[in-house]
This record gives C-alpha cells, structure tokens and sequence, in this order.
C-alpha cells in the first residue's frame, strides 16, 4: 500500500485535490479529450486528459514521494471506475521543462505500472510530448494505436 496524502474527490467534475505536508495544495483533473479527435475516432468518448496543477513549488531540495504516490492512486481509482479510458497527458511546456517532465513521468511510469498498464508516446519536435496511458488488457488496443498514430500524424500535418 502506497503512502498518500488525504484526497478530496469531487467525482462528478472527475477532480481531486490534497495539500502536501508543506501545504502546498495539488489540484487535478480530468477532462474529456473528444473535442481533440472527430467524430469517427473509437474510443472519442474514453479519451481524457490528466492535469495537474501545485499553488507553489517546494524549496525542498528532491522530490516528495507521497506527492507521486498521491497522483498515482488518483488515477489508478480513475482508472477502476472508468477501465476503458485512455488517458493522455501533455508535459506542459510554459516554463520551458517539459524535457524534465517527460523524464520524471517515465520514471513514475516505469515504477509505479505493472503489466496492468501500457504508454504510448508522441514527441513532435522533441518539444512537444503526448503520451496514453490505457489498461493492457483494453478489448480496443489495435484501435488505440491508430488512433494514436493518426493524431500524432495530424499534429505533424501529414
């Protein structure tokens, strides 16, 4: 069993929200991805973005591992109440880190999944990167990586 932080749910919105030892209060979501993807694309309506947002950034030095533990279970729980979501994350590029934040999700992938989960990765540029997280035993998994392939192929206008 993982060491989280109290998570405060509003299922309707699929948000959650905890605040860190430091108080420092983490805001997540999901968001309906379809509006990405036309309307003949499979699974449109089980494509969400996750997001997450921190009101301040830690002058601890490290990272805190109940923040990544706390994430980890809000999507797993989405995950058991949705099975057939495909969830998609964009390393947000704002501050010019979205290098380091690939980086930091892989390593959060490679040591929270199990054989449960597969990722699929989109690096347009080395700039922008996309990546699908679904259930490996998902009944549509020629479906996804199409799907995917053929947004990576219209973000790269071909």
């Amino acid at each position: 069993m993982l060491l989280v932080y109290q998570i405060q749910r509003n299922q309707d919105r699929r948000e959650a929200s905890f605040s860190s030892s430091e108080g420092i209060s983490y805001e997540t979501y999901f968001l309906e991805a379809n509006s990405y993807f036309d309307d003949s694309t499979p699974l449109r309506d089980d494509l969400y973005i996750f997001g997450f947002s921190a009101s301040a950034f830690s002058s601890k030095s490290g990272l805190d591992p109940k923040v990544s533990n706390t994430l980890i279970e809000i999507i797993n729980q989405e995950f058991v109440d949705n099975p057939s979501l495909v969830m998609l994350y964009v390393c947000d590029q704002s501050d010019g880190k979205q290098s380091f934040r690939k980086r930091l999700f892989d390593k959060w992938f490679g040591y929270y999944s199990n054989d449960e989960y597969l990722k699929s990765d989109i690096v347009i540029d080395e700039v922008v990167f996309i990546s699908a997280i679904y259930k490996s035993n998902h009944p549509k998994l020629k479906e996804i990586k199409k799907m995917l392939k053929d947004f990576k192929n219209g973000l790269e206008g071909k």
